[in-house]
Parts: structure tokens; C-alpha cells; sequence
């Protein structure tokens, strides 16, 4: 689940959606911007991924490759409803699914006789 963290967090401000958004531990409540730069990204966007920015880089990195980066927190409740969302429609698209973590998961997909299709309405169930 690509980019899962960043994508959970968009969910309670969309409003940064269009911007380049990572999600760590160290943030800044009023502006969301970096205020330590010992702090690890986790998680990014596909528009801050534009930056070379990527998970498990450090923030002071990710702030001189992309100064209007927007760092946001973990919200580790939402996250685990996402999760048990995403995994209840990995357990309907596939006979045998195995969570590696929270945003990670293998399914097995070697009988079904349209892989690509059943992936395809997957994804298309996650965005909803």
C-alpha cells in the first residue's frame, strides 16, 4: 500500500492534497512545517516524491530538497480503521491474504482468472 501513511493522513486535510506532504513524528502543529531535523520521514506523496524525497529520509534533507514540504503527524487511530478497511476488501478479492504489517499485505491471486481486473477494482474500492 503505497504511500499509505501520507494517504491516511490527507484524509483529516485534504486541503494539502496538491502539495508535497510527508508524515513523521517531528512537525509543527500551527504550520506543519519541520521544526527539528532529527526527525524521519515515514511516509510521502507521489508530488513530494517529485522532490527525490522518500520514506526513511531525514527531514533536514527532505527540507532543503523541498522547502514547502508539508509534515504532518501519525494518527495511529485512523490509520488502524484504514487498515482493517483495506484489509477486510484484500480478504473479498482474494482466497488467501497474509498482513505483513499495516501497509503491507501479500494475496494470492493464482486462481483467479483476471488478476488485473480483480487488482484493478481493488484499488478502485480503496480510493472510495
Amino acid at each position: 500500500m503505497d504511500c499509505f501513511f501520507a494517504s491516511v493522513a490527507l484524509l483529516k486535510k485534504p486541503e494539502f492534497s496538491a502539495r508535497p506532504v510527508a508524515v513523521s513524528h517531528v512537525m509543527d502543529g500551527s504550520d506543519h512545517s519541520m521544526t527539528q531535523a532529527s526527525g524521519e520521514i515515514s511516509s510521502c506523496n507521489y508530488v513530494a516524491r517529485s522532490f527525490g524525497i522518500r520514506g526513511g529520509m531525514w527531514l533536514r534533507e527532505a527540507r532543503v530538497r523541498c522547502p514547502g514540504l508539508v509534515v504532518l503527524p501519525y494518527d495511529f487511530d485512523l490509520i488502524a480503521r484504514v487498515a482493517a478497511r483495506v484489509v477486510a476488501l484484500f480478504c473479498r478479492a482474494a482466497r488467501v491474504v497474509e498482513a505483513v504489517s499495516v501497509d503491507e499485505a501479500y494475496l494470492d491471486l493464482g486462481s483467479d482468472p483476471d488478476p488485473v481486473g480483480t487488482i484493478t477494482r481493488l484499488r478502485e474500492a480503496i480510493e472510495r
